[in-house]
């Protein structure tokens, strides 16, 4: 009970923080990107897998460790600003499978807070009180910096130079999907219907021999999307071989299981670029439409 009080108190104790920091961020600093292109949205696989220099039909808003909460505000925020009738959404077992929401949050999250309303608020608060408490003073360090900016980043492409890690997925003994990961998975669901918006999830290339790789606990995600959301296009990229099409070696297109390398981040871009969004939705890539798991 003295826990819950606590935590009560610094809640509210933050309430006028908050109100103060989001004038601020509202008049002087935060303008939202304006583009024509599909917007992708997701986490560090999806900022070192797509280029818009060269996939130029995309814009990426990408950033590491980004939890569905966030992903859901910056959508609401781009739909407030431009026409957005396709977006396309990091979907993986990466992004669900043990990806605690307290610790998987997104780069630069103090940038957001202002975006999220009282139920998200209560939401980050009770999942990590110091982390949110922090995240709103780095908010208060960073507005007179930022001030010099006129639109904040909402994510992008960034190469991956980073040496191949063999152990970047560590065995685990169980699995389980977290309930907010879900919850704003299906807020993102929900708003793309009321908004008519084309939803698209999409699984980028992984480096995996065996698609039923037992790390990346591939069965317990399909299974997932087809009990939740079988009809949702979904581009599944996760077996995109690379060498097949530029030759060399594999590995050298990845710098994980996960995420690609720069080389991959280009090859892949370019593939993209060549190969027109209708195209894929109508490929074996789309699990919507190939059942076959």
């Amino acid at each position: 009970m003295k826990k819950f009080v606590h935590n009560l108190f610094l809640f509210v104790g933050t309430i006028a923080i908050i109100l103060v920091l989001s004038i601020v961020f509202y008049c002087f600093i935060f303008k939202t990107p304006q583009t024509n292109r599909i917007p992708f949205l997701g986490d560090s696989t999806g900022k070192a897998s797509i280029n818009t220099k060269i996939a130029t039909q995309y814009e990426n808003y990408s950033q590491g460790g980004e939890a569905y909460l966030f992903t859901y505000f910056k959508l609401k925020q781009l739909i407030k600003t431009q026409k957005v009738d396709t977006v396309l959404i990091n979907f993986s077992p990466s992004n669900l499978i043990n990806n605690e929401f307290e610790s998987a949050s997104s780069e630069w999250r103090e940038r957001y807070l202002p975006l999220v309303d009282v139920e998200g608020q209560k939401d980050l608060f009770f999942a990590n009180p110091n982390i949110y408490i922090k995240s709103w003073i780095i908010l208060g360090k960073e507005n007179l910096r930022l001030l010099k900016n006129d639109t904040i980043s909402f994510g992008g492409y960034t190469a991956n130079i980073k040496n191949y890690d063999e152990n970047y997925y560590k065995p685990k003994e169980a699995t389980h999907i977290p309930i907010y990961q879900t919850k704003y998975l299906d807020k993102i669901v929900k708003l793309c219907k009321e908004q008519n918006i084309h939803l698209v999830f999409v699984n980028l290339p992984k480096y995996i021999h065996n698609k039923n790789y037992p790390k990346y606990n591939r069965k317990e995600f399909l299974e997932f999307y087809y009990k939740n959301y079988p009809n949702i296009d979904f581009i599944d990229a996760s077996a995109f071989n690379f060498s097949e099409r530029w030759g060399g070696i594999e590995r050298d297109y990845f710098a994980d299981i996960s995420h690609n390398s720069e080389k991959g981040g280009v090859a892949f871009s370019e593939f993209l670029s060549k190969t027109s969004l209708s195209e894929l939705l109508k490929s074996n890539y789309n699990k919507k439409i190939n059942t076959k798991k």
